[in-house]
């Protein structure tokens, strides 16, 4: 009934065309990127957003970056950049390679101070030579992160910010929570522009990435070893 009627009113054609119109879990029409799991990419409705920033808040160490390689590596055939700001730990070129991303396209910048580290990640995002910039900083104010926002548009490019679990919410296209979990990853939808939140989920990862996940034979052997050494 009401695409009949939106049929049938031109001025509300007019303003869904203009994406000014959002009917709840379509989205306002912003661009999405794969993330190459359609378990996420059915959760999120299509997948990542192709610009804008992405609040991602986790512990280091748990899959958190992985999960965004997929689609950082299908970007790059824009032939733009991708930058990795500040990361905690040096990155594995090879890794990276495996994932399918061209090193020659990747650049990693290691800023001195948390301030360097968001003019380097706004100058990236404006400048229109990336599609993806990744940063790693917990402090941050509203107002830098309606910066970023801001040159992630200007630019048309993606911010992924990974920050603590703990860290305050921040305006974002997207926020989403992970928390470990022995068959992959618990994701908590916390935030997506246009979209309601989404109650948080297993993402299975078990045929994605077995390195990550601890299934039944492994569980098994670390219970044994644990009780030979009791």
């Amino acid at each position: 009934m009401n695409s009949i009627k939106e049929s049938q009113n031109p001025l509300l054609q007019a303003l869904t065309s203009r994406h000014l119109i959002w009917r709840g879990g379509t989205g306002l029409g912003q661009k999405t990127r794969p993330t190459g799991l359609p378990q996420l990419d059915h959760k999120l409705g299509g997948g990542l957003p192709a610009q804008g920033v992405i609040d991602v808040r986790s512990l280091k160490g748990i899959g958190e970056l992985r999960l965004f390689l997929p689609s950082l590596s299908e970007a790059q055939g824009s032939g733009r950049l991708c930058v990795f700001i500040s990361p905690p730990w040096q990155l594995y070129a090879e890794g990276l390679a495996g994932a399918g991303l061209d090193l020659a396209q990747v650049l990693v910048v290691r800023p001195g101070t948390d301030a360097e580290s968001l003019w380097a990640a706004e100058q990236s995002l404006k400048s229109g030579a990336c599609h993806a910039v990744i940063l790693w900083q917990d402090s941050m104010t509203l107002h830098q992160a309606r910066r970023l926002q801001l040159a992630a548009q200007q630019g048309q490019a993606q911010l992924v910010l990974l920050r603590s679990s703990e860290a305050p919410s921040l305006p974002a296209s997207l926020c989403l929570q992970l928390t470990a979990h022995s068959r992959g990853l618990m994701v908590n939808v916390l935030k997506r522009r246009g979209g309601w939140p989404v109650r948080e989920f297993l993402l299975d990862l078990r045929n994605h990435w077995p390195e990550l996940t601890l299934n039944s034979d492994t569980r098994r052997r670390r219970t044994a070893d644990k009780a030979q050494t009791l």
